[in-house]
């Protein structure tokens, strides 16, 4: 009972915290007051978009927190990797050059690269 009402007050606080979703569910109950049409014109929002926030809301048992926007980040994120070898060598040479400029750094990486077989991909992003 007490996981129940704590898990009630979570969602709702997430609710109350997203705008975006507060707007939906305004968007929701004006279109079941006055229908689709007026509710395009007043809110902007297509058809198919009200009805795709309906039917997720029905589908989810009527819980507020669901019209709140769901994350569109990829689920698999390419991460950089740069060599310690060549972060050491950036490092280094802005340590003892401080106002060195990344146009001046970057024929020196080059070479430096190019000694210790590095492999410098065309669109400048370094690859091991």
């Amino acid at each position: 009972m007490y996981n129940v009402a704590m898990e009630r007050l979570v969602r709702a606080s997430k609710f109350s915290k997203s705008e975006e979703a507060q707007f939906r569910l305004k968007v929701i109950e004006f279109s079941e007051n006055y229908g689709v049409r007026p509710t395009h014109d007043a809110f902007g929002v297509s058809r198919t978009t009200i009805f795709r926030w309906k039917a997720l809301l029905k589908k989810e048992g009527g819980k507020l927190d669901s019209l709140i926007p769901k994350s569109r980040r990829p689920h698999r994120v390419r991460r950089m990797f740069v060599s310690p070898d060549i972060v050491m060598f950036i490092r280094d040479r802005r340590e003892k050059h401080p106002r060195i400029g990344k146009e001046k750094i970057k024929p020196l990486l080059d070479e430096y690269c190019k000694k210790h077989l590095y492999c410098i991909s065309i669109n400048n992003r370094l690859n091991h």
